[in-house]
């Protein structure tokens, strides 16, 4: 959580990227997830004290950004990829002796655990930008399944496919907005074509830029 914590802090406040994309894997909490399924993370429940410490903000569930979630869902019904969206619980400790995932199933209602997406939601959150998380499942708790570190690294293509499917979205939707109010009543053609090209390529890098990948 502290990696993320830093370099989505940066690309928000220092690089003025507006909108981040986390992707990654998680492990299941409930059985009806199974090996290579997608969760789009509504909310992130974590014990950690990283938004206390970082701002005093003493919530333990944070949410994902509505606007993007809901380009992602879109664009999963395009490509008719099965998603789920749901809570996750979002952990400092990969090896614990005392966690009792089912008590988090009871209590938040989490579907299963990654490590990065609570600091992300809080970054977001504060700096008043847009953040998301799209995860993998790659082992369960329950079913006691896990992918191989081959299967990891070249079978986690939905994943990948969705969300550079729904970062292109995000940024036409961004240039048209964009171009709709900044440009509205100037019918200079030539320099209006140039300005719509210089930023979409300007929106480009900063939705791209935001799109993470974190074991």
């Amino acid at each position: 959580m502290p990696s993320v914590g830093i370099y989505s802090y940066e690309l928000f406040k220092f690089y003025d990227v507006d909108n981040i994309i986390r992707i990654g894997t998680c492990g299941a909490y409930v059985d009806d997830l199974n090996l290579k399924d997608l969760i789009l993370v509504k909310d992130a429940f974590s014990n950690s004290t990283y938004a206390k410490f970082q701002n005093g903000c003493t919530d333990n569930v944070i949410a994902s950004s509505y606007s993007i979630n809901n380009v992602i869902l879109n664009t999963a019904k395009s490509l008719d990829l099965p998603i789920h969206f749901n809570t996750v619980h979002c952990s400092d400790v990969f090896y614990s002796d005392i966690a009792n995932y089912n008590d988090l199933v009871e209590k938040y209602n989490c579907v299963g655990v990654e490590m990065e997406s609570f600091a992300l939601f809080h970054n977001a959150n504060v700096l008043e930008k847009n953040a998301s998380c799209i995860l993998s499942v790659s082992d369960s708790f329950v079913k006691k399944d896990i992918l191989s570190s081959e299967e990891r690294q070249s079978s986690l293509n939905n994943m990948i496919t969705l969300a550079l499917e729904s970062a292109i979205r995000i940024i036409i939707i961004s240039i048209y907005f964009n171009v709709l109010f900044k440009y509205m009543g100037n019918f200079n053609c030539p320099f209006l074509c140039k300005q719509i090209i210089n930023n979409l390529f300007y929106k480009i890098t900063k939705t791209f830029l935001g799109i993470l990948w974190v074991k």
